[in-house]
């Protein structure tokens, strides 16, 4: 597909040829947009990014990540402020906003209208829902799921294949299936509409079901069911 006619490349730019770049898109000094790539209109990616081959990024999108890997995903008005990065075959629906330093690994999803805060890292396989919001340094491991609604205060930590339902709050330094047994992490479940206090923690094989209140430093242990409400 050609480069259409009113985009703007900055000589300092390197664009493959086979790239599909929209109207009025913007790529500025140093940004690099390799073979197969496509771009819808009205976006800018910023000096210094990498988009990878066959990656697809939407209309209306600010991209300042260094790096949009291979086959990625990106819907449209999606902002990757300085510093993220997006991994291969990953996918970012409509209106994301993944903020400075965070990560989205290889093969994650993350659900439209969803903050990622500052580095926040969401582990590859990872599947985050619409209209999550995670404060900073905040650890979504490998294959975990995170529901609809969901909020996450700064350092939260879900382990690999925990659950997070719809609707959950989650404190500061709350720990999510986290018992590590011989270098296993077991998964915990946390089903919609819970809240989780500061400090909390439920162990691996646990499960808060829904509307449960798990108070600030108290632990879940290993394998415990909290009943609904």
């Amino acid at each position: 597909m050609p480069i259409h006619s009113t985009a703007k490349m900055d000589a300092l730019s390197k664009v493959d040829p086979s790239a599909d770049i929209g109207a009025r898109t913007v790529i500025e000094p140093g940004a690099e947009v390799q073979r197969g790539a496509k771009i819808d209109e009205d976006t800018i990616i910023r000096a210094g990014t990498l988009v990878r081959e066959d990656a697809r990024i939407g209309a209306g999108c600010d991209i300042a990540a260094y790096y949009v890997g291979q086959g990625a995903m990106i819907g449209d008005g999606v902002k990757l402020h300085q510093g993220s990065s997006v991994g291969d075959d990953a996918t970012i629906e409509d209106a994301v906003h993944v903020r400075d330093n965070a990560l989205v690994g290889r093969q994650a999803s993350i659900g439209e209208r969803t903050t990622l805060g500052p580095r926040t890292h969401v582990h590859p396989f990872a599947a985050v829902g619409a209209n999550v919001t995670t404060g900073e340094d905040v650890r979504i491991e490998n294959n975990a799921v995170v529901g609809d609604n969901a909020t996450f205060a700064d350092k939260a930590h879900v382990a690999p294949h925990a659950l997070v339902g719809d609707g959950t709050r989650v404190g500061e330094n709350v720990r999510i299936g986290t018992d590590a047994g011989l270098g296993v992490v077991p998964a915990a479940t946390v089903d919609k509409n819970c809240t989780l206090g500061h400090n909390s923690r439920v162990s691996g094989s646990a499960r808060l079901k829904d509307g449960c209140t798990l108070e600030a430093n108290a632990h879940l242990d290993y394998g415990a069911v909290i009943e609904p409400g």
